[in-house]
């Protein structure tokens, strides 16, 4: 099974997202049969829950990367525990946001003090945006979005006032747990990264970054390149890529590794 923790963050920070998904994964692991049972009058097959690897892009694959710390530190607390939660079997981020220093910290003032100066009516459309029930929801029906849709107009804009980790952590000065590259360890699943080399919103370097953090605990890991790829580009209709662009290769090269990890794993 795939866990594929697709955030979408707008106004909710990380840290949230991250609770969100921690939950929704332990729920997964030591309730989901039951329910399923419950539902269909005990006719439901018994997943395997233990087999499962998380997938996910953007904000998402940084809370993908984020999954397996928050995994370890709850079975460390939970250790009277008879049964812990069982890590991912693999996991494959595509291009996540790492914290540096001097690196889009502004506060997130800096958005409506700069957009509401440089495109009040964009910045209109951000701020119903970020009060919708659904804030985040897409009205076409493929990535990516066009430039004038309130999504991007915020997501670029925060890019451009230099403000995007503070949407997704809080203000500066942010908590240690935002560093996720500080708490991996030798425990962490088997990383596939998928890099879009031409990424304009976070640069290609975040996910290297990712990657040499973990090699640094002997964690297994792979990168597949979408060569000139931009931000999203595994989220996009095919249909709408470049001319040439063989960005489904990585892709399909991500996905099958982490279903044989998946599958092929002993117990």
């Amino acid at each position: 099974m795939t866990f594929y923790p697709g955030i979408d963050h707008c106004n909710v920070k990380q840290s949230a997202c991250r609770e969100d998904v921690l939950d929704a994964y332990i729920f997964y692991q030591t309730k989901l049969n039951d329910v399923l049972a419950k539902e269909s009058n005990e006719s439901a097959p018994n997943l395997d829950v233990k087999r499962a690897f998380a997938a996910g892009g953007s904000a998402g694959g940084t809370s993908t990367l984020c999954l397996p710390i928050d995994v370890h530190n709850y079975n460390n607390l939970k250790k009277h525990l008879e049964a812990k939660i069982v890590q991912p079997r693999a996991v494959v981020p595509a291009y996540p946001a790492c914290l540096k220093d001097g690196y889009q910290d502004n506060p997130t003032s800096a958005l409506e003090e700069n957009l509401a100066k440089d495109n009040p009516e964009g910045w209109k459309a951000v701020q119903k945006l970020f009060v919708g029930r659904v804030s985040c929801s897409f009205k076409t029906n493929s990535m990516p979005l066009p430039d004038d849709h309130p999504r991007c107009i915020w997501v670029n804009s925060d890019v451009k006032y230099n403000c995007h980790n503070s949407f997704l952590w809080g203000n500066p000065p942010y908590p240690a747990a935002a560093n996720f590259l500080n708490f991996f360890g030798p425990w962490f699943p088997p990383t596939f990264m998928l890099a879009a080399e031409g990424d304009s919103l976070i640069p290609v370097q975040h996910s290297y970054d990712v990657v040499e953090a973990l090699k640094k605990h002997d964690v297994e890991t792979r990168v597949g390149i979408g060569k000139n790829a931009e931000h999203g580009f595994t989220e996009w209709n095919p249909k709408l890529w470049p001319e040439g662009a063989d960005w489904w290769t990585p892709i399909e090269e991500g996905l099958n590794w982490a279903i044989a990890k998946t599958v092929d794993a002993k117990e």
